[in-house]
């Protein structure tokens, strides 16, 4: 029996409902003989929990309990002695086994054991008289697979009660002579596809079944994908153009800098010890994580513009590392008083020189890139222009990120001797978890979709597209063989060989599908490779107007 409860209440169960309710009762007691009275009258009353309870049992044991509390009613309850048979899942193969437990419950009589073998053997050939095992339950419980075995034997006792212990104890004649009930649940153990050949049209069903779910599995998580590579590549052409504004430029510095502010404040105000940790994990996601790598992807694309090389590029290191340490402290500085922890000023300078060291981190990589000979440092081949906003996209956030955790870091030592920094530690060493996911995550994800795009067109787009496909062969063929576990460790050599293999060729068909997608939208919207595209600088007239590629992909 299944109710909606809430607040102690069963929700107003109406006519048709309550019949249900009465006949589900009914179903449980022929199982054991009882008698169950016709339903009184429906009507719209809220059942009680109690009299929901009380009415199923005198239903099922004959005697309605007179307990006016829940707590007397559980007691009461726990005194009838109730049982239950409950069927696990496990597919088809759970139903065909719970069939013979039913069988051998329903052949199991309530009498003393035999004394002799062929005492023994009387009993098992002999149909079971009333108060076998089986008859003794009071509740049937199934999930999964073996619903469909408690299923078929509800539908059998609601429509032939006097006829089931015969039928489930009583050995065929021959293989035609079983009952219709048994030998029709034997012939649809195969449910999926009764029938098989290639002339069944049970087995063209499952072939079209399958295409078809695999189809739209695809098409929800397909579509994805694609718009994350699409945005990747909008990103990677917003970054050459605000190389060349200097406007541009300043919004995205401003923007960068609020992102940061956002960034340290959260932190400040929702770490354990500040009183305010009301912040769940998608929380902190979007108010911490989010601006973390937006503001690392803002200064990227500024550092390599050109208001950047002539306000910064004629500065040696320790100046450059100075000013933007500087820059980065006050922010941070800003974060903890937006923060009002009310901590002491010790904290707070701790907190100002781990984001001075933040800024050391992005002064340093501002100098190295403006002081590259060329920054077709992975030897694409492509335009100057291209080969610097692709440098910045790629290995600009995940330096950022990495030098907020180093901050961080170094804000964890500075205050560990402040009261209660184990719970701050702990914080801010799950938070460093977070942005270390989300920096590998961007490097590996924009790798692939554009330095690997870039690769699979210019020179090896067959040796992919063969990669790409024997992987995901080996990757399906391994996940439906018997040696990988569904959960938890494999036990056997096959097993931990299978997984350990599955480890390597699903990453690997994951990574090959990137690069495919990111190829296939290359050449479906714009006809060429987008590093080559006049979008970044490239020269080849041949090539469509930068004002085409553009509404190609936006589009």
């Amino acid at each position: 029996m299944t109710n909606f409860i809430e607040d102690g209440r069963v929700g107003s169960l109406r006519p048709r409902t309550t019949d249900r309710l009465r006949t589900s009762l009914r179903s449980l007691a022929l199982l054991r003989g009882a008698r169950v009275d016709g339903a009184p009258k429906a009507d719209e009353r809220i059942l009680e929990t109690l009299t929901v309870l009380a009415e199923e049992a005198e239903a099922i044991h004959g005697r309605r309990p007179e307990a006016s509390d829940l707590k007397a009613l559980y007691r009461e309850l726990n005194g009838l002695g109730s049982t239950a048979l409950c069927l696990s899942g496990g597919g088809i193969r759970s139903a065909a086994f719970a069939l013979g437990v039913v069988q051998a419950l329903a052949s199991t009589p309530l009498r003393a054991a035999a004394a002799t073998i062929e005492e023994a053997k009387a009993d098992a050939l002999a149909p079971a008289p009333r108060g076998s095992l089986l008859e003794q339950f009071h509740y049937l419980s199934t999930v999964s697979g073996g619903g469909y075995m408690g299923s078929w034997l509800s539908t059998w006792l609601s429509r032939d009660p006097a006829g089931v212990m015969a039928h489930l104890t009583g050995r065929p004649d021959g293989p035609d002579e079983e009952p219709g009930q048994l030998s029709w649940l034997r012939d649809y153990s195969n449910y999926l596809t009764p029938k098989l050949g290639l002339t069944s049209a049970d087995a063209w069903a499952d072939v079209a079944l399958y295409l078809r779910n695999l189809v739209l599995n695809w098409i929800v998580f397909l579509p994805l994908l694609m718009v994350a590579v699409l945005l990747l590549k909008l990103l990677l052409i917003g970054a050459h153009a605000v190389g060349m504004s200097a406007i541009a430029t300043v919004i995205a510095v401003v923007a960068g800098c609020l992102c940061l502010f956002t960034a340290a404040t959260t932190t400040m105000r929702d770490r354990p010890t500040s009183g305010r940790n009301h912040l769940g994990q998608n929380g902190y996601l979007a108010a911490a994580l989010l601006p973390s790598l937006a503001a690392a992807v803002l200064f990227s694309v500024a550092a390599g513009s050109g208001l950047t090389r002539a306000q910064i590029g004629s500065l040696d290191r320790p100046a450059t590392l100075g000013w933007l340490a500087g820059a980065a402290a006050l922010v941070y500085a800003a974060g903890w008083a937006a923060g009002r922890t009310g901590k002491s000023a010790a904290d707070a300078v701790a907190w100002i020189i781990a984001g001075a060291l933040y800024g050391a981190f992005a002064g340093l990589g501002v100098f190295a890139f403006l002081h590259l000979d060329h920054p077709d440092v992975l030897h694409l081949g492509i335009p100057a222009e291209a080969a610097s906003a692709l440098l910045l996209v790629l290995l600009g956030p995940p330096w950022l990120l990495f030098g907020q955790i180093t901050a961080e870091m170094i804000f964890v030592g500075l205050t560990s001797q402040e009261k209660d920094s184990d719970a701050d530690r702990e914080w801010l060493g799950r938070s460093a978890g977070w942005v270390t996911a989300a920096g590998c995550t961007w490097l590996i994800v924009t790798g692939l979709a554009v330095v690997g795009a870039e690769l699979a067109q210019k020179a090896y787009g067959a040796a992919f597209a063969v990669a790409g496909g024997l992987s995901g062969i080996a990757t399906a063929a391994m996940g439906l063989s018997k040696h990988s576990p569904a959960v938890g460790p494999a036990k056997s050599t096959a097993g931990i060989s299978v997984n350990a293999a599955l480890a390597i060729v699903a990453p690997l068909f994951a990574a090959l599908l990137i690069i495919g997608c990111s190829a296939m939208l290359d050449q479906l919207l714009l006809g060429h490779r987008l590093l080559q595209s006049q979008l970044l600088g490239g020269s080849d007239t041949a090539l469509p107007p930068p004002i085409q590629d553009l509404a190609s992909l936006i589009i």
